[in-house]
């Protein structure tokens, strides 16, 4: 394997180690160990199960905690609520209501769907905290393709130009936040021991194939990792064919998506055994992924991030070798998580980067929100 001679020296033993224990057939059903140490020596001590480090979700930029934005967040619903029941036509009304729900869909759910994704645990009962939520959207979308129609029987067939795209807009935006709407519900909301057959999941992930084609900035990157996040317990070798390789670079307007969407696939392959190939992709996306986004917080962020996916793997894998002739196999996962760990989380805790909105700005007033700092452009960046 080549290695840029630019690579720091601890990633390029990382990634050496790992390639070389996977070609070696090392893998947690059937794992092969280094020369056991001479009998005379006494036996190291069984290495104790790494704990992974406090892991915190990054502040929303132009905040300066999570109770602002979320007070931010909730006003701006609520002003266009208001705009809704106060216009004086369908249309109009119809807009507002799925800027509302655009909004609600983007910012309301982002922190359990970023937690979800990342395999951060969240309070008991936050599933059910959310069904609320995603009845507010339903309703709206509801209330607006009855607005839409509404404005299609007044027209009768004879709308302007401007109007007519001003109507398609509207409805294809409604598809949209509909297919989102019941993935992120399936995903975050839904009350697994009712899914026992994954019929829900199956149908959340086919509602959002029409998407997978969509030009618009960040829809069909969003729907590629939802659906493969809802399709990935039933058929994880289908679902690898269909993710980016982790280290082909994305476009900006997929970010970050993109990145949980890599850091999935390298998940997905360590589940099927594959640890060592995934620890070696993920030590290179490391070094790649600061690169891909222009903020710095950002870029460091993603970085922890990646080292998350990391740390996790290894606790996997070293929780997998679980026989006694593979103690040494537990130490060097061991001494690569304690190494990883000390590197990236520096006293046991750090931020990694959120998804920002759970879904991409369809409809242009569910962009900006109030804080401190004035009016904050909540798709910045990616954020």
């Amino acid at each position: 394997m080549l290695l840029r001679h630019a690579m720091p020296r601890t990633i390029q033993a990382l990634i050496v180690a790992a390639v070389a224990l996977h070609s070696e057939g090392w893998t947690p059903a059937a794992a092969q160990t280094p020369t056991p140490e001479p009998a005379n020596e006494e036996a190291p001590a069984v290495s104790p199960r790494p704990v992974l480090p406090e892991v915190r979700l990054s502040t929303p930029v132009g905040f300066s905690d999570e109770a602002a934005y979320d007070r931010a967040v909730e006003a701006k619903i609520k002003e266009l609520v208001a705009a809704a029941g106060a216009a004086t036509d369908a249309l109009t009304a119809a807009e507002a209501r799925l800027a509302a729900a655009n909004l609600i869909l983007a910012r309301r759910t982002e922190r359990d769907c970023s937690l979800v994704l990342l395999g951060l645990g969240r309070a008991d009962g936050a599933g059910e905290a959310l069904q609320p939520v995603f009845a507010q959207v339903t309703a709206l979308l509801g209330e607006a393709g009855t607005a839409i129609a509404r404005q299609r029987d007044a027209q009768s067939g004879d709308a302007a130009p401007e109007l007519e795209g001003r109507l398609a807009a509207a409805e294809r935006q409604r598809e949209v936040l509909a297919a989102f709407a019941q993935a992120l519900e399936a995903m975050v909301a839904a009350d697994l021991r009712q899914d026992a057959d994954g019929s829900r999941r199956r149908r959340a992930a086919s509602g959002l194939a029409p998407l997978l084609e969509q030009a618009e900035p960040g829809v069909s990157s969003a729907a590629l990792l939802y659906s493969a996040v809802l399709r990935a317990d039933e058929d994880r070798d289908r679902v690898l064919t269909l993710l980016d390789l982790p280290l082909k670079t994305p476009a900006s307007k997929d970010l970050p998506y993109a990145l949980y969407t890599r850091l999935l696939r390298c998940r997905l392959l360590a589940e099927g055994g594959g640890h060592a190939a995934a620890l070696a992709l993920l030590f290179q996306l490391e070094e790649h992924c600061p690169n891909w986004l222009s903020d710095a917080a950002a870029g460091a962020d993603a970085v922890r991030t990646v080292a998350l996916g990391q740390l996790q793997m290894l606790a996997d894998w070293h929780s997998r070798l679980s026989k006694p002739d593979q103690e040494d196999a537990r130490r060097w996962c061991r001494s690569r998580f304690d190494a990883l760990s000390d590197e990236h989380f520096p006293g046991g805790s750090g931020t990694v980067l959120r998804l920002g909105r759970a879904v991409p700005t369809l409809v242009a007033a569910a962009e900006e929100v109030a804080s401190a700092a004035g009016s904050v452009q909540l798709d910045a960046g990616g954020q």
